[in-house]
């Protein structure tokens, strides 16, 4: 069996598994967010998948390695956002009839409701925060002071090179370092 890369990952102190076993990865993976397909691109590259991951009331942080090229496709996710900062490497999103390379310099948001299939290329890593849709909602109406006619929506593209993006991603980067 091959040996599991040995490098600290961030929130590493919360490792909720680390595995070079494709099928556990999926499962594993799963248990935290929901139901998908995973595969292998390459079936040459090393897998080398670790999962971090730190649980609050209405959202999660969380850090996810493959180590290969994979294809992850979640379709809608349902009952959560999903916020994706790459660290290193890069990742072919699709969201919604949309498509954006995430990278270091341009993260993705996922919306419950639209259908999200994806590429993460070999050595790509990535933070990922996980917020309850109802936690949002609810959030939301609280604060414009009326009900929604339906979901909040985002554009899935989060560019850092914007003034208020860039030290958002700092303030989480500061989080997940805490």
């Amino acid at each position: 069996m091959p040996t599991i890369d040995p490098r600290p990952a961030p929130l590493d102190a919360y490792r909720l598994f680390a595995s070079t076993d494709l099928d556990e990865a999926r499962d594993m993976v799963a248990r935290t967010f929901c139901d998908h397909r995973l595969s292998q691109v390459r079936t040459g590259e090393r897998f080398d998948a670790r999962h971090n991951h730190v649980a609050g009331s209405c959202f999660s942080l969380n850090y996810i390695r493959y180590g290969a090229d994979v294809e992850i496709e979640p379709g809608e996710l349902g009952s959560f956002y999903l916020i994706q900062i790459p660290i290193r490497g890069a990742a072919t999103i699709r969201h919604g009839g949309r498509e954006v390379l995430a990278t270091p310099e341009r993260a993705t948001i996922l919306n419950p409701d639209r259908h999200t299939a994806m590429r993460w290329h070999a050595g790509c890593e990535k933070i990922l925060l996980q917020i309850d849709r109802g936690a949002l909602t609810r959030l939301v109406e609280t604060l414009s002071g009326h009900t929604l006619g339906g979901p909040v929506r985002f554009d899935p593209e989060i560019d850092f090179a914007r003034p208020g993006l860039a030290a958002w991603a700092g303030r989480v980067r500061a989080l997940v370092a805490a």
